[in-house]
């Protein structure tokens, strides 16, 4: 896909909920239920950005990706990487030509990442136009959820585990990320 998933039902038709503020992302994160939102909780953030999941959304059994995609493992992530150069080169390969705050892409890949952001589970949000977040199907070895992020600012790559602009985190299942499926 060349956007972030936006698709507001499973696979079997069966509604996501969505999440209109902090009270429901938090309720729905502590009752374990399939949610999406959008950044800031402004609708015309979904066309600029996609959709932002729950953890419970991306892994529920009905399905988020559409017929014939799926949602890509970290070693999906990691081949994008390196098919793009490496770390270091990939980022402005991967990263839109548009929206993002500093250093934007070239979207040489036509992968074209939008600077989107993420949700916390206490409902804020951070870093738009400065980052944006993914799932991937991965679990580390804890069991956590594996996700990739893109950042545009050399001063965030502390937030990354070896200070690269592109990097693969481990995160709880308490944030909200977007989706990008590939086809099987």
């Amino acid at each position: 896909m060349k956007e972030n998933l936006k698709v507001k039902t499973f696979r079997n038709g069966d509604p996501i909920t969505e999440s209109k503020s902090v009270v429901d992302w938090i309720r729905l994160y502590n009752e374990k239920k399939p949610a999406w939102t959008v950044y800031l909780w402004e609708s015309n953030s979904e066309s600029l950005y996609g959709l932002i999941y729950n953890y419970y959304a991306m892994v529920d059994p009905r399905g988020l990706a559409p017929e014939s995609w799926r949602i890509p493992t970290s070693t999906d992530f990691s081949n994008l990487i390196e098919f793009n150069g490496g770390s270091i080169s990939a980022p402005k390969k991967l990263m839109s030509k548009e929206l993002w705050i500093e250093n934007p892409g070239n979207n040489e890949s036509g992968f074209n990442a939008t600077p989107g952001s993420e949700i916390w589970i206490g409902g804020t949000f951070g870093f738009r136009n400065e980052y944006v977040g993914y799932w991937t199907k991965s679990k580390s070895v804890s069991g956590n959820p594996i996700t990739f992020g893109i950042s545009c600012l050399p001063s965030q790559r502390v937030a990354f585990s070896d200070n690269e602009p592109l990097d693969r985190l481990i995160n709880e299942q308490k944030a909200g990320y977007y989706i990008r499926c590939i086809r099987e």
